[in-house]
Formats: C-alpha cells, structure tokens, sequence
C-alpha cells in the first residue's frame, strides 16, 4: 500500500518508504523513492538524500561526487526549510535548528542554533523544548536556568517527546549538578522505559535492584 501510495505520486508516501528501505540497509533503493520526495519539495526527504551521500553509504550517479551531491542537497535543503518556516511550520525551524547544532550543511553554531529552536517552540513545536533542554540543563545558556531547562524538559515529555524523559531522570538524579530527587527520577525512566525506550528500562532495572526512588525488588529489576 505504501509503496502503491508512492508510485502514484504521494511524496509523503515516498519519504516514509525511502525510510523503511533505508532502515533495511538498501540504501540505494532508498535513494529512489527520496529523490521522488524531493522533488515534490519534501524537505525531509531531501536532507535525509544529503545525509546518505554525506554518510558514503551511497554513491553520486548525477554529479561528479557523493561528497557534491550532499552538498548541493544540503542546499536545496537549507532553501527549502526557511520557506516553510516563514510560513508557520515548527518543524521546519527545528530541523533548520538541527543543521546549525551538528553543523550538517551550514557552519557549526550553538547560538543560531539556539535562534531557530526557540522559534520552532513560537510555532508550536515540542521537539524543540528538548533541544533547548538539553542545551540549557548544564546552566551555561544565556537566559535559562536550571530550572528553566528542567520545566522546557517537562514540557515536551508532556506533549509526547518521549526521549524527553530520560533527560528528566538524568537531571533528578542529578546528573547535571542539579537537584536529586531520585522519586521522580524512578518515574521519569519508567516513562521512558514504558514508551519502549531500552535505556529507560535499563535504568528502571538498576532502581529496582538498588532501592534508588523505588522500593528494593530484584525480581522487578531482573
């Protein structure tokens, strides 16, 4: 079905099957069905192209190198994204923030980074509220404390970025010179733990064994 989808022209449809065949090692195929994507505009689709070429995995049939290719989607790419987020899309604006944090495409920069992941929270987008968490949770970001990391972590776990719950119980177990709380920590990774998340459940093992925030019970730890 996702495949029929595609091939009639979804570009939706292309992006998630480029995934699924990317996911499987056919990086090739994969390839296929993200140019399609691609030319429909789909900005995922066409930085996931400047991550394979840039990743070697792939090799460049329509220019001189892979190393080109990825450079030129990276552009296509980074044009692609700031018209969508001039008009109103949060995704985009992270995705756009994520480029100037891994320096993928632009040149490395924390503090552009940051611009754009705040906007991405202005549009509404929950993913960015990690980002910005995560960046600030040492309390060495201009304008955020501690705590303010902390509440910006427990907001996007609350609107359903699960991820965000293993930094929530790292940072009540006071991983980040923060406060320990080692009650709320046992939650925080049995959240993680509960949305399928491995280090979440590894960590839920290790309070069970050890007393930490929960009552001792090795079978639950086992």
């Amino acid at each position: 079905e996702l495949r029929g989808a595609a091939q009639a022209g979804d570009a939706k449809a292309a992006y998630a099957l480029g995934n699924k065949l990317r996911d499987e090692a056919k990086y090739e195929d994969a390839v296929v069905w993200y140019k399609i994507a691609a030319q429909q505009q789909h900005s995922k689709a066409i930085l996931a192209l400047a991550e394979l070429y840039e990743s070697g995995l792939v090799k460049s049939t329509d220019t001189p190198s892979a190393a080109k290719a990825a450079k030129e989607y990276y552009t296509f790419a980074f044009r692609t994204l700031n018209a969508e987020a001039a008009g109103g899309d949060g995704a985009a604006a992270m995705s756009l923030g994520m480029m100037y944090y891994r320096g993928k495409g632009v040149k490395k920069d924390a503090d552009e980074a940051m611009r754009w992941f705040q906007k991405a929270v202005a549009l509404g987008n929950p993913t960015a509220k990690l980002a910005i968490g995560r960046m600030a949770i040492w309390g060495t970001t201009p304008g955020y404390t501690v705590q303010q990391a902390m509440d910006l972590l427990q907001e996007a776990a609350d609107a359903g970025v699960v991820d965000a719950w293993i930094f929530l119980g790292y940072a009540n177990s006071g991983a980040y010179g923060t406060p320990v709380n080692t009650e709320r920590a046992f939650d925080a990774f049995l959240q993680a733990a509960n949305a399928g998340i491995a280090e979440g459940m590894w960590q839920v093992g290790i309070a069970y064994l050890s007393g930490n925030g929960v009552e001792k019970d090795r079978e639950q730890g086992v």
